[in-house]
């Protein structure tokens, strides 16, 4: 009976080693997806937030308020008159849309293709979330889409050139502002939840390096600002 229960008991922890091995293997494994897991979601991330300052970088009318309230500081009293206000935000609008867009354009195509990989490995984690994020990096290139269908109206019928410019001013100033900060705040949303999804404490990061690109592009738009303020000048009458 004693020898059986030696061949009992062997083998009793035999299963239970065998089992108890299977479990650190698949605990091990667990562990291992999970890290990697976390390390595409960081590229993910890391593509949001770069998306996040190319679009509030797009703000070309906070730009151009900005550079226009200079200027017209600089015009003497008697001559600061609302007309010439609203002559020198059209001319700084065409400038600074020729000077900037091109560069937002470049460094967003940059990033576009990272973006979508990160994209494509964040669908076998998340297919939801993934889904979702898809074509976020899309967003500037359709307001950019908007103005150029106004200018080929423009082209195609010139004797309604003023008449088509007022439309265009009227339905930017609708429908700009309410689409580029819905899409901030969802951009904003998405880099939260894609952090919390690493971990709180990449969470909390995000939260404040959100802050501080907001602060970091206004320090940019003055130094911008500096740059371009000889150059466009000029075009005020100023001296």
């Amino acid at each position: 009976m004693k020898e059986f229960d030696k061949i009992l008991w062997g083998f009793i922890f035999s299963v239970i080693g065998i089992a108890f091995g299977w479990m650190l293997n698949q605990v091990g494994q667990w562990f291992r997806t999970r890290q990697e897991d976390k390390k595409n979601l960081k590229v993910v991330l890391y593509n949001l937030l770069e998306t996040y300052f190319i679009f509030i970088r797009s703000d070309f009318d906070k730009f151009v308020q900005k550079i226009t309230d200079k200027v017209h500081s600089k015009i003497p009293v008697n001559e600061q008159t609302p007309e010439m206000k609203m002559i020198m935000q059209s001319i700084y609008t065409r400038i600074l849309i020729d000077y900037l867009k091109p560069e937002l354009i470049k460094d967003l195509k940059v990033i576009q293709e990272g973006y979508q990989d990160s994209i494509k490995t964040l669908a076998t984690i998340d297919p939801l979330t993934a889904y979702y994020l898809n074509g976020k990096t899309k967003v500037i290139e359709t307001f950019d889409n908007i103005q150029n269908l106004f200018d080929n109206l423009k082209e195609q019928f010139p004797n309604d050139k003023n008449e088509i410019e007022i439309g265009v001013k009227q339905v930017m100033e609708t429908l700009k502002p309410d689409l580029f900060q819905d899409t901030l705040n969802d951009l904003e949303m998405d880099i939260r939840d894609i952090a919390w999804k690493i971990n709180p404490y990449v969470w909390f990061k995000s939260t404040r390096m959100i802050k501080r690109l907001k602060l970091r592009l206004n320090e940019r738009l003055d130094n911008e600002i500096d740059e371009l303020f000889t150059k466009l000048m000029p075009m005020s009458g100023g001296q």
